[in-house]
Protein backbone atom coordinates (compact mmCIF):
# COMPACT_ATOMS: atom_id res chain seq x y z
CA UNK A 1 0.00 0.00 0.00
CA UNK A 2 1.48 3.73 -0.88
CA UNK A 3 0.43 7.24 -1.32
CA UNK A 4 1.77 9.87 -2.94
CA UNK A 5 2.07 13.11 -4.42
CA UNK A 6 4.05 13.98 -7.05
CA UNK A 7 5.23 16.82 -8.98
CA UNK A 8 6.60 18.79 -6.08
CA UNK A 9 9.09 21.57 -6.78
CA UNK A 10 12.09 21.60 -4.10
CA UNK A 11 15.06 24.06 -3.57
CA UNK A 12 18.83 23.06 -3.71
CA UNK A 13 20.24 22.23 -0.43
CA UNK A 14 17.46 23.73 1.59
CA UNK A 15 16.21 22.58 4.91
CA UNK A 16 12.24 21.10 4.53
CA UNK A 17 9.70 19.85 7.85
CA UNK A 18 7.21 17.41 6.99
CA UNK A 19 4.02 17.58 8.89
CA UNK A 20 1.62 14.95 8.50
CA UNK A 21 -1.12 13.11 11.14
CA UNK A 22 -1.34 9.29 10.91
CA UNK A 23 -2.48 6.35 12.91
CA UNK A 24 -2.59 2.54 12.84
CA UNK A 25 -4.94 0.56 14.95
CA UNK A 26 -2.27 -2.24 15.25
CA UNK A 27 0.89 0.28 15.69
CA UNK A 28 2.94 -0.84 13.13
CA UNK A 29 5.00 1.77 11.00
CA UNK A 30 5.38 3.64 7.45
CA UNK A 31 7.66 4.32 5.47
CA UNK A 32 8.61 7.89 4.07
CA UNK A 33 10.36 9.11 1.17
CA UNK A 34 10.97 11.83 -1.19
CA UNK A 35 12.48 11.19 -4.31
CA UNK A 36 12.60 11.65 -8.28
CA UNK A 37 8.90 10.40 -9.68
CA UNK A 38 10.51 8.89 -12.40
CA UNK A 39 13.51 6.51 -13.04
CA UNK A 40 16.26 6.62 -11.94
CA UNK A 41 14.24 7.96 -8.96
CA UNK A 42 17.08 9.86 -7.58
CA UNK A 43 16.90 10.51 -3.58
CA UNK A 44 16.01 13.98 -3.21
CA UNK A 45 17.41 14.37 0.18
CA UNK A 46 15.11 11.69 2.11
CA UNK A 47 15.71 8.71 1.43
CA UNK A 48 13.12 5.88 2.99
CA UNK A 49 12.83 6.78 6.50
CA UNK A 50 10.47 4.55 8.84
CA UNK A 51 8.17 6.67 11.26
CA UNK A 52 6.36 4.82 14.28
CA UNK A 53 2.80 5.35 14.73
CA UNK A 54 0.48 4.65 17.14
CA UNK A 55 -3.22 3.87 17.84
CA UNK A 56 -4.45 6.84 17.82
CA UNK A 57 -3.96 9.71 15.73
CA UNK A 58 -0.78 11.61 15.93
CA UNK A 59 1.21 14.12 14.13
CA UNK A 60 4.49 13.60 13.18
CA UNK A 61 7.23 15.79 11.89
CA UNK A 62 10.25 14.64 9.81
CA UNK A 63 13.27 16.98 8.70
CA UNK A 64 15.15 16.56 5.96
CA UNK A 65 17.96 19.08 3.86
CA UNK A 66 18.02 18.32 0.18
CA UNK A 67 20.66 17.59 -1.74
CA UNK A 68 22.74 20.18 -3.40
CA UNK A 69 21.39 19.98 -7.25
CA UNK A 70 22.57 22.45 -9.98
CA UNK A 71 18.97 23.80 -10.21
CA UNK A 72 15.29 23.40 -8.24
CA UNK A 73 13.77 20.32 -9.01
CA UNK A 74 9.99 19.80 -9.95
CA UNK A 75 9.88 16.17 -10.01
CA UNK A 76 9.68 15.17 -6.63
CA UNK A 77 7.62 12.37 -5.06
CA UNK A 78 6.50 12.46 -1.79
CA UNK A 79 5.75 9.06 -0.78
CA UNK A 80 4.03 7.21 2.38
CA UNK A 81 4.82 2.96 1.96
CA UNK A 82 3.31 0.73 4.37
CA UNK A 83 4.46 -2.17 2.09
CA UNK A 84 7.26 -3.70 4.10
CA UNK A 85 4.58 -3.03 7.74
CA UNK A 86 1.76 -4.29 6.63
CA UNK A 87 -0.82 -6.63 8.05
CA UNK A 88 -3.76 -8.08 7.57
CA UNK A 89 -6.73 -6.30 9.42
CA UNK A 90 -4.66 -2.97 9.55
CA UNK A 91 -5.90 0.39 8.93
Amino acid sequence: IQLYQQGLTLETASYYALTFSAYSNTGHALAVSVLQHVTPFTNYGLPVRTVPLSTGWRTRTVYFRTANFANAVSDARLQFSFQSFAAAGDQ
